[in-house]
């Protein structure tokens, strides 16, 4: 026999048999297991095997996307028909529209990518900066993130003659520097 789940409205939920049975998510109202009246976990739109546990994580404007995983606050927060993504850790894949068959997993992994497939990052930030693109890797925290040192009031200059003839570019009459010699 059903129980009815005092506190629960709406929702047509049922403890039947041992199991806790939602049905599957309609709407941002229907379907959902929510925290603080934010939906925290559903599968919409429901048929498509989707799964999305965490606030912000997926949205119901899906279309076609299916076979798609978010774990994390904001995961995957912007798929419209993106097929087989894996993103886990908040704000991972949170702006991949249309991309398919990506992973990613860490905090902020993959976050800017828009569009693309095929790519793999591991790590708090890996992949940040990644637009579009297919077939990336990014290993470790920050991989594939260009850091560039401090250079506040410093100029970086590649050596003149970079091991062949000298541009003659920066000369010492010039600026008071050979650029023939590092350091």
């Amino acid at each position: 026999k059903a129980a009815q789940i005092p506190g629960v409205a709406g929702l047509a939920q049922k403890l039947n048999s041992g199991n806790f049975e939602v049905p599957d998510t309609t709407t941002a109202t229907n379907g959902n297991i929510s925290f603080g009246g934010s939906p925290f976990i559903h599968d919409y739109p429901g048929n498509q095997l989707n799964v999305f546990i965490g606030k912000g994580s997926g949205n119901y404007t899906l279309t076609t996307s299916e076979n798609n995983v978010g774990l994390g606050d904001g995961t995957l927060d912007a798929l419209t028909t993106g097929d087989s993504n894996i993103a886990i850790g908040a704000n991972a894949l949170t702006v991949a529209a249309t991309s398919n068959f990506n992973v990613a997993i860490g905090v902020g992994s993959l976050q800017a990518l828009t569009g693309g497939q095929d790519n793999t990052s591991v790590g708090q930030g890996a992949g940040i900066l990644l637009l579009t693109g297919e077939d990336n890797v990014f290993l470790g925290e920050g991989a594939g993130n260009f850091r560039l040192p401090d250079c506040r009031g410093r100029t970086s200059v590649g050596k003149d003659n970079m091991g062949g003839s000298a541009a003659s570019r920066i000369t010492s009459a010039g600026c008071g520097v050979d650029g023939t010699v590092l350091g």
